[in-house]
């Protein structure tokens, strides 16, 4: 090779090296330029507005930024207005990004924001951004939530089945000797209801979350209410779809709530009362109400009101749709940043730190660990009943519960007991089947409306039964509670001979 080739060549070479390190420079210039997306996420708080949650927030958006390269905006909305908020937002198309949604009876409407295509559909989202959702939930769970055969809705990993039962402040039990492992059934209960109204008749019973007793103690306890109640299964075993509200277990637990009222054991502004069991325990004149249990319970509860309480579990575990799907995280069908909020969910089922700041606050601040333990945490409180600027207290809200840190006075392996708790509920023969409405959305709706105008009232007591109960079984026929449960049964035969 002569000299000018030579020369030549190594021009050449010279000009390639340059360009092949400023297209690195340049993609590492494009990579640190990429737009940070901020996010927004809505949830459900059953207490107050964390008045730390800017704090928390910054936290996570500093793992976030890292990992993703995105930052949430975080906007709690209180329970009795959680419904309400969520669907202005969704039919007015508000910047939303993911939020709480579910099958909690009177609080998430999961089915029916799916059938109106207000959810996106999240399997492939799942597949290609969730790799770490399928593999904390497992198909069996996440399938749960499928409606004509697409996710729109991710479950917690939290407590998948439930026990129902009460829960009573200790000091009342113990001024009164009241065990209340003796209390095994309704009429149990009654007579702890009495004992304690006989001698303080300004203390009351009332019901978690703004629901009624019946959701605690009816169908659902014993049965499969189907999600909505609109067309229930009165035996897990049997797929035989009934109008639960004709049935005379319906009317006898009425009555015995109705008498509860009458006599003066219910909380007697328990049909207009926006506030929650947690805050009425705390600051008000109830001592007890109802309550989903699990092994967790009685101490999150104690926790959460700030004193002890006692469980008494009347009906044992069940699992079925309603207990899997009862928390989920959705995103809205219009969301721009539907990849990256897939992102951010993924991290709160994947991500340790993630899902610490979001259940417990900032480390130092509103927790500390205990002494030679990484995962047994206990609270810093600001003041003489244990608060602090973050006491949230719902780590079954977020992602995967089983990668939190565990209260001090909780056993050190309750997330296996509770995974054992899973396993072995009675299962419902239909888990995994969610009703589409979209047949008979025009009954449904109306449905819907009635069953929301009488429930508060009738299901806690506060009417006469002789008058009210045939009233409302006159209006929910007119509607078409009918066609509802038999095209449920319709879609629930299909779908056992498709899966069973």
């Amino acid at each position: 090779m002569n000299k000018r080739s030579s020369l030549l060549l190594l021009a050449l070479l010279l000009a390639m090296l340059f360009l092949s390190c400023s297209n690195v420079q340049n993609e590492k210039i494009n990579i640190n330029n990429e737009t940070t997306t901020e996010l927004k996420m809505c949830y459900i708080t059953f207490s107050s507005i964390p008045k730390d949650l800017d704090l928390v927030t910054a936290e996570i958006n500093k793992i976030t930024k890292a990992k993703i390269n995105a930052t949430v905006k975080i906007e709690p909305i209180i329970s009795s207005e959680y419904f309400q908020q969520i669907n202005l937002k969704l039919n007015s198309n508000e910047n939303l990004d993911m939020f709480v949604t579910g099958t909690l009876s009177g609080i998430f409407d999961y089915p029916v924001l799916a059938s109106k295509g207000k959810l996106y559909p999240l399997d492939d989202l799942i597949k290609n951004k969730g790799k770490g959702i399928n593999l904390a939930l497992g198909d069996e769970y996440l399938n749960s939530s499928k409606i004509h055969g697409k996710v729109y809705g991710i479950p917690t990993v939290k407590d998948l089945a439930t026990e129902h039962g009460f829960k009573i402040k200790k000091e009342l039990l113990d001024k009164y000797k009241i065990d209340i492992r003796k209390i095994k059934n309704l009429e149990d209960f009654e007579a702890l209801m009495k004992t304690i109204h006989d001698n303080e008749p300004d203390k009351y019973f009332g019901v978690m979350g703004g629901t009624s007793l019946v959701d605690s103690l009816g169908v659902s306890a014993f049965g499969d209410k189907l999600v909505d109640g609109y067309g229930v299964l009165m035996n897990p075993n049997e797929l035989k779809v009934v109008d639960y509200y004709e049935t005379k277990e319906y009317a006898e637990l009425l009555k015995k709530i109705r008498r509860w009222y009458e006599l003066g054991y219910i909380f007697p502004d328990i049909v207009t009362n926006k506030e929650n069991d947690v805050l009425l325990m705390r600051e008000r004149n109830l001592y007890g109400a109802t309550a989903y249990i699990n092994p967790i319970t009685q101490y999150l509860q104690m926790k959460t009101v700030g004193f002890p309480v006692e469980i008494a579990t009347i009906y044992p575990a069940v699992k079925n749709t309603s207990t899997i799907t009862n928390f989920m995280w959705a995103i809205p069908s219009y969301s721009k940043n539907a990849e990256k909020a897939m992102e951010f969910l993924n991290l709160m089922y994947t991500d340790k730190d993630i899902i610490n700041l979001l259940d417990y606050g900032i480390e130092g601040k509103h927790y500390k660990k205990v002494k030679e333990s990484e995962e047994i945490i206990d609270i810093i409180s600001d003041n003489s009943a244990g608060e602090n600027g973050y006491n949230l207290n719902q780590e079954y809200m977020f992602g995967n519960e089983f990668l939190a840190h565990i209260w001090t006075g909780n056993p050190n392996d309750i997330w296996k007991q509770i995974d054992t708790f899973n396993k072995s509920a009675v299962k419902s023969k239909a888990t995994g089947f969610l009703f589409d409405a979209t047949p008979v959305m025009v009954e449904y709706t109306e449905v819907s409306r009635i069953v929301s105008e009488y429930k508060p009232a009738l299901e806690n007591g506060a009417v006469d039964l002789d008058k009210v109960l045939p009233e409302f079984i006159g209006r929910l026929k007119e509607a078409g509670i009918d066609k509802i449960v038999a095209e449920k049964q319709k879609q629930l035969d299909k779908w056992a001979k498709d899966n069973i």
